[in-house]
C-alpha cells in the first residue's frame, strides 16, 4: 500500500507571492504559488521532481512532518491554516540574602588609646560566568546572516551555513527552469522554494514575508511585523503554513540558499 512509504517523508515546500509582475513573477494561485503542481511535498526519494497535484493528492491523510496541515476541504484547494499558540515566556529569579550570624564585638578597655585601622575583608570577586558558544551561521554568506536576524525577531535558533545544502540547492534552482519544482539532492531533509530577484532583499523578502509569514505569530519581537513590514506585503498564503514550519523546526540547524531565473531555493539539514 502506497500509505505506508509515507512515514520516511521529508519536507519540502514552495512559495510564490502575488504581487505584481515587475516585483514577483506571478503566474495562478498559491498551490506551488503560481503553477498548477502541489507546492508542499515531502518525500526522501533522491533527484525526485514533481509539479502535479494529481501526483500526490492520494497520499495527503499519510503525511508525516513537522506541524502537520489540515486536509484540504476539496482537491486542488489550499490547506487551511493552523492556529499557532505562543509558548510560555520563561521566568525565574536570581536573589541571596545577607548573613545576620557575626558576633558582637568585645567591650572596649575604658582606658583612651590611639584608635587603630582595622583592615577590611577584601571585596569578593564574581566567579566567571561560563563562556557561551557564538550562535552558529555567523560567519556565513550574507543571505545565512540575514536570515538569522529575521530568526532574531522571532526568537528562534541560528541556522549554520551548510555548503552541502547550497550546492543542493542551487541544483535544485538550475534543474526548476523558472518553475517551483522540488527536486531532493542527496543529504537534504526539509526544502522550501519562492520567487523573488536573486538579490539580498529578493532574499529577505522571501524568507521573511513569503516563508515565516506564513504563521505571523512566530514574530516575537515584533507581533506586528507582518501586517506592517514591506517584505510581507505582496504574499498570498491561502492557509497554508509548510514553509514556516520547516523554518521554525528546531531540528533543522543546517541550511544553505541558492537562486537562478528568480527562484530561490533553500535546503535543510541536521
Amino acid at each position: 500500500m502506497r500509505s505506508s512509504l509515507l512515514i520516511t517523508v521529508l519536507p519540502l515546500v514552495g512559495a510564490i507571492p502575488r504581487s505584481s509582475p515587475g516585483e514577483r513573477d506571478v503566474k495562478t494561485t498559491v498551490s506551488k504559488r503560481g503553477w498548477s503542481g502541489h507546492d508542499v511535498w515531502n518525500g526522501d526519494w533522491n533527484n525526485h521532481e514533481s509539479n502535479n497535484w494529481g501526483d500526490w493528492s492520494n497520499w495527503w491523510p499519510d503525511w508525516s512532518w513537522p506541524g502537520k496541515p489540515s486536509k484540504p476541504n476539496q482537491p486542488n484547494q489550499p490547506n487551511q491554516p493552523e492556529q499557532p499558540t505562543e509558548p510560555e515566556q520563561p521566568g525565574g529569579d536570581d536573589s541571596c540574602e545577607p548573613d545576620d550570624g557575626d558576633e558582637p564585638a568585645p567591650p572596649q578597655d575604658p582606658t583612651p588609646t590611639k584608635p587603630v585601622e582595622t583592615p577590611g575583608a577584601p571585596p569578593t570577586q564574581p566567579s566567571p560566568s561560563p563562556t557561551q558558544a557564538p550562535p552558529p551561521g555567523g560567519n556565513g554568506p550574507d543571505y545565512i546572516n540575514a536570515a538569522n536576524e529575521i530568526l532574531d525577531l522571532c526568537e528562534l535558533r541560528h541556522l549554520a551555513h551548510d555548503p552541502k545544502m547550497e550546492t543542493n540547492a542551487k541544483k535544485t534552482c538550475a534543474d526548476a527552469n523558472g518553475q517551483l519544482k522540488h527536486e531532493m539532492n542527496p543529504g537534504t531533509m526539509g526544502q522550501v522554494m519562492a520567487q523573488g530577484e536573486c538579490t539580498a532583499e529578493g532574499f529577505k523578502r522571501s524568507f521573511a514575508g513569503g516563508w515565516l509569514c506564513e504563521i505571523p505569530s512566530l514574530y516575537k519581537k515584533q507581533p506586528n511585523f507582518c501586517s506592517t513590514s514591506p517584505l510581507a506585503q505582496g504574499w498570498n498564503y491561502q492557509g497554508q503554513t509548510g514553509h514556516a514550519e520547516i523554518l521554525s523546526n528546531t531540528k533543522y540547524t543546517l541550511m544553505g540558499c541558492g537562486c537562478e531565473d528568480k527562484i530561490w531555493t533553500c535546503d535543510l539539514a541536521y
